[in-house]
């Protein structure tokens, strides 16, 4: 028996209405979207606004924005597309790639990856000179410093980009990362330089360097990084530091929410993003230290990349409790806005006293953004060493 007309019609009105009707009263949850997201405001209805359209099309922007189940039907459709035509959505303000084995990457390191970037010459040596000048300032002060350059993924990884989605190596210009080594080994400057010790420990390793389905890199890779730049800052300081090793590494099947091992999964918004290939290693760190290694008070200046470090050194103890760690220019006003002269300006607590007495300065820049270095620290680093009595460089 077939049923009621007016019945399929009442179901079908009730569907339509559904998503308003959640818009109004939210019965159910609303699933959170990941990525970068501009809320837009309740546009206020002007007869001007009216009539020049303004108002209709930020109305469109607001309902599209809060109807109901929105991140229920967005991660639908884009599990449908991710499923069964393996396309990343394509109108996300954080691009992702999806490359073989669901092997996940950033639209900004693969362009980096293809050399396409804007810096120019001139600023690359400026940056270059920069670093040096602020090292010989420091060393002035007994400061050991170092420029740590963490690795591109893509780099690391570009076997498992889509085929022809970046020229081949023989057309491909030279990205800003090999543009800017040559500078820095001309400038003097100390480099500890992820890219090449993570090629090396790929050759030799097992172990993945980076997570499938992650932007940065992972807890094992990060710590082989960390190892060799606590062995440079031991050697420029004359004094033994605590040894990080592994004492086992395992692996597991499923990423860490904790170390960011799904990021760049997050931001496809999907349901489910994996392969039945992904591994986890999962490195159980050790120091060796008899009581008698030197415990540095160090200031880092970082990235994103930095926060995986962040937890093993904290973790493990490595450094003195009043050791800072920050994200440049991480402040209300943006990147954009200048860093002030007062001791408060700096984040999360960290004064211009902690500068200049810290035992080791670590600048960490990821590959693609090597131009970017210190994002404007050095020039006020440099600024109050000098009124500190540090000579500049001749």
């Amino acid at each position: 028996m077939r049923p009621p007309r007016s019945l399929l019609v009442g179901l079908f009105l009730l569907l339509l209405a559904l998503p308003g009707l959640q818009m109004r009263f939210r019965f159910v949850p609303e699933v959170a979207l990941n990525g970068v997201r501009v809320e837009p405001g309740k546009p206020p209805l002007t007869p001007a606004g009216w009539w020049r359209g303004e108002f209709q099309s930020q109305a469109e922007a607001w309902f599209d924005d809060h109807i109901g189940f929105r991140g229920h039907a967005v991660r639908t459709d884009n599990q449908i597309g991710l499923s069964l035509f393996r396309e990343s959505p394509s109108h996300a303000a954080d691009r992702v790639v999806l490359g073989h084995r669901m092997m996940v990457y950033t639209d900004l390191h693969v362009l980096a990856y293809d050399g396409i970037d804007a810096f120019l010459e001139e600023d690359l040596l400026k940056a270059a000179r920069g670093l040096r000048e602020l090292q010989d300032a420091l060393a002035q002060r007994g400061t050991a410093f170092i420029f740590l350059i963490s690795p591109s993924k893509a780099a690391i990884y570009p076997e498992y980009l889509p085929d022809g989605f970046v020229r081949p190596a023989a057309l491909r210009p030279a990205t800003a990362y090999e543009r800017m080594l040559p500078m820095l080994r001309n400038e003097g400057v100390h480099v500890v330089d992820g890219h090449v010790i993570l090629e090396e420990e790929k050759a030799r390793s097992p172990h993945a360097l980076f997570p499938p389905g992650g932007v940065h890199w992972n807890r094992y890779s990060a710590s082989v990084v960390l190892r060799r730049a606590w062995q440079e800052l031991g050697r420029q300081l004359g004094r033994p530091l605590a040894n990080l090793r592994h004492r086992a590494i395992l692996e597991d099947d499923a990423p860490s929410t904790r170390d960011q091992e799904a990021d760049g999964a997050n931001l496809l918004n999907a349901w489910h993003v994996g392969h039945a290939d992904w591994r986890f290693p999962r490195p159980d760190l050790v120091i060796d230290d008899s009581g008698g290694a030197f415990r540095p008070k160090l200031l880092v200046v970082g990235d994103s990349f930095w926060r995986v470090p962040i937890s093993i050194i904290e973790d493990l103890g490595m450094v003195a409790p009043r050791s800072g760690f920050l994200y440049y220019f991480n402040r209300p006003g943006g990147p954009d806005q200048p860093m002030g002269d007062d001791a408060e300006d700096m984040v999360q607590g960290v004064s211009w006293a902690d500068v200049l007495t810290a035992d080791a300065v670590i600048i960490e820049t990821n590959e693609p953004g090597i131009g970017h270095a210190g994002w404007g620290f050095i020039e006020a680093a440099l600024k109050r060493l000098r009124r500190a009595g540090v000579r500049p460089r001749p």
